[in-house]
């Protein structure tokens, strides 16, 4: 969608607010966020207007809202997982390719605002421009409606697309745990470990250790 002069700002809320509501779930008290969440930069670099900015500024506040809530939401779940294993999960459901997918269900293109080359390069499908618009439209409900109704929001979609992200239990393991399994299914034997280094980085152990599997020898 493009705005000129005949389709001005106050048009693109009368039109869009309301699907866009719908679609959320959200009943926005200033829809002008809204509106600043769907504007893409390139509109703004075309028409320079004064009366509101592109998106790029709430898709940074809309990352981080989004890696936070995720981080709570996967601590309070599973209880017994590990740093590495939550890590794991979190990188799983807060990545490009996931906020595309959620974009894509939502039909969010169809109300992107785009300058005109933008637009004719086919930017309503791109999938760092749907992406970043989710991550702004995180941040526009944040603002409008709090932290409560963000989070709703948020875990709304995580647990709509899990189980088309968390196929089996192999994020939940750790990397040790996972080669123990692996080298007990194809040799039928678990690893021998043997510590070469142990480096303090960061007030954080780091190793380096010498693997052997059979007659294998890997360096973890």
């Amino acid at each position: 969608m493009s705005m000129n002069e005949t389709y001005s700002i106050d048009q693109w809320i009368k039109d869009s607010a309301d699907e866009l509501e719908n679609i959320l779930g959200i009943e926005f008290n200033d829809r002008r966020l809204l509106l600043n969440a769907f504007t893409h930069s390139s509109y703004i670099n075309e028409v320079r207007s004064d009366e509101f900015d592109s998106n790029e500024r709430m898709e940074f506040l809309g990352d981080s809202i989004l890696n936070h809530t995720v981080s709570r939401y996967l601590y309070n779940r599973f209880p017994d997982l590990s740093e590495g294993s939550l890590t794991r999960l979190r990188s799983v459901l807060v990545n490009k390719e996931m906020l595309f997918r959620i974009a894509t269900r939502l039909n969010i293109g169809k109300y992107l605002i785009l300058g005109k080359g933008e637009q004719s390069t086919g930017g309503a499908r791109k999938e760092s421009n749907l992406a970043n618009t989710v991550e702004a439209i995180i941040c526009a409900i944040y603002i409008d409606q709090g932290q409560d109704k963000v989070d709703l929001f948020i875990v709304g979609m995580i647990e709509e697309m899990w189980q088309d992200s968390i196929t089996d239990e192999s994020y939940l393991i750790d990397s040790k745990s996972r080669l123990q399994q692996t080298s007990q299914k194809m040799y039928g034997t678990t690893p021998a470990y043997d510590l070469i280094e142990d480096v303090l980085v960061n007030n954080e152990h780091v190793f380096k250790v010498n693997v052997e599997i059979q007659d294998l020898f890997l360096i973890e």
